[in-house]
């Protein structure tokens, strides 16, 4: 329904104008308008959950925030994903071994931003390892470790992309 506009009439007198009642059902059609606007918007019920889009348009909750095997994730309704995992994946120690890590959810193309770095535990020494090269996907990223060390190293990692 449209916005009821109250016609007040000619001034000073509001000859011509609405008589109390029709102003009073004017203004009480805007307020139930509003009422069904803010029981249909987000509220604290609505703003965690799945969310979705239609055609570019969000959808559903505003934030969702989830986790499995391969790590946590939250996907914002402006269409931002963000992927992280603190378990390290084993590397071969000594010589030149990788990380691979599958995001916990795919990105909808190659996420703009992905690092993975080495976690080479307490006691080593960070210069002793070098990265030499690294990939990202909509699903997946990898990074090559060098190091003369003979310990595993592990990797943490990070990956700022869009969902769609």
């Amino acid at each position: 329904m449209a916005k009821q506009t109250i016609n007040l009439g000619t001034a000073p007198s509001g000859a011509g104008g609405d008589d109390r009642r029709s102003a009073w059902l004017k203004a009480i059609a805007n307020f139930d308008e509003l009422y069904s606007f803010i029981a249909t918007g987000f509220n604290r019920a609505n703003i965690l959950g799945a969310v979705g889009q239609a055609s570019g348009v969000p959808t559903g909750a505003i934030i969702q925030r989830g986790s499995n095997a391969n790590g946590e994730y939250v996907r914002y309704a402006d269409g931002t994903q963000i992927c992280w995992t603190t378990t390290p994946s084993l590397v071969p120690p000594a010589g030149l071994g990788s990380c691979l890590w599958t995001f916990p959810i795919a990105f909808s193309a190659r996420p703009g931003f992905a690092a993975l770095t080495p976690d080479i535990g307490s006691g080593s020494d960070p210069r002793q390892y070098a990265a030499v090269t690294q990939y990202a996907a909509a699903t997946s990223a990898s990074v090559r470790f060098q190091t003369y060390m003979a310990s595993a190293v592990g990797c943490g990692a990070f990956a700022i992309g869009r969902w769609f």
